[in-house]
Parts: C-alpha cells; structure tokens; sequence
C-alpha cells in the first residue's frame, strides 16, 4: 500500500473535509492521529 509506514496527523477529522482523508489514509495503510472537536461523529 502506498501509505505503509507513514504518519499522519489529521485535524478537523470528525467532518467535511478533513473526515474523508482520514478514511482514505487509514484504508490504504497510514498510521493516523486524528483530532476533531465532536466526539460523537469521531471515527
């Protein structure tokens, strides 16, 4: 996978733009950090 190995910190990750990113790093192989301000809708 092309993201095996990397780190990346995502903000904004709970919605809009930064949610979808996150899902796609992750799924292809990217250890994730991600920060949001609403709990509920975290991944």
């Amino acid at each position: 996978m092309p993201f095996d190995g990397k780190h990346v910190l995502i903000t904004g990750a709970t919605t809009g733009i930064g949610r979808r990113p996150a899902v796609l790093l992750a799924q292809q192989g990217a250890d994730t950090v991600l920060a949001g301000r609403n709990e509920r809708r975290g991944l």
